[in-house]
């Protein structure tokens, strides 16, 4: 079984319409779709449709039979803030993140971030949300992880209230993991996950991440690099979340 994806405004009633050139590449040419095949597909917005092509010229039409709700996981919206890294370190943080079942991803810049800068390019961004929509597929979810704009610490702690829980992973924490951060919150909405640089969170940091309600959580007793810290940490949180 292999899901495509087609966004909510290609589907029209009982019908849907693929455009992407890539996703129709991948269905006649590697998967060998032709009209009358069943194809399986998602929204990225927690729906699966099952349907019947239709036709392939002039237009990729699909012919949708039936489709349902995805109530395999609870609705709860995690979003992961990783900071900025160095080279292409981010695109895995990012494939494993939408693996994991992730909502949404915010790339962090902080006082000790040393990659990138608040001006990333469109070019990255689109390149992010590609690797997200095939990780999507791949792991048979059905919904996209939203890829945000760079945003600076300053401007999350800012809006860590708009989060049930936000958390923050932070090196010089040793009493609180992040089972014991949503203890007795598991009726949680919205949560933010926070990881940092190589260089770590300055003190001042924290303690703003503090005094705007935040948790810090420790990840464990190793030294993690900021790519393997973003996915430990999403993947402890998730489990205690009874997400995964």
């Amino acid at each position: 079984m292999e899901y495509s994806y087609i966004p909510r405004e290609h589907i029209k009633r009982n019908s849907a319409f693929i455009s992407d050139t890539n996703e129709q590449k991948h269905l006649t040419k590697v998967l060998r779709k032709k009209p009358g095949d069943s194809i399986l597909f998602v929204d990225g917005n927690g729906w699966i449709y099952e349907g019947s092509l239709v036709r392939i010229q002039p237009n990729f039409e699909i012919e949708i039979l039936q489709r349902w709700e995805d109530h395999k996981k609870k609705p709860i919206n995690v979003t992961l803030a990783p900071s900025l890294l160095k080279g292409n370190r981010l695109d895995m943080v990012v494939e494993k993140a939408t693996e994991l079942g992730v909502t949404s991803i915010i790339p962090v810049l902080s006082s000790r971030t040393v990659a990138g800068s608040r001006e990333i390019g469109s070019q990255r961004l689109n390149r992010w949300q590609r690797i997200a929509l095939n990780a999507m597929k791949q792991s048979l979810r059905s919904r996209l992880p939203y890829i945000r704009p760079v945003m600076t610490l300053t401007e999350i702690i800012q809006n860590a209230t708009s989060y049930d829980l936000s958390i923050i992973a932070w090196e010089e924490e040793s009493k609180i993991s992040p089972g014991m951060a949503i203890k007795g919150k598991l009726d949680v909405k919205n949560v933010l996950l926070i990881i940092g640089p190589e260089g770590g969170f300055s003190q001042d940091e924290i303690i703003s991440a503090r005094e705007a309600g935040m948790k810090t959580i420790s990840l464990g007793s190793s030294r993690l690099r900021s790519d393997t810290a973003s996915i430990a940490g999403l993947t402890l949180l998730m489990s205690e979340l009874e997400l995964l």
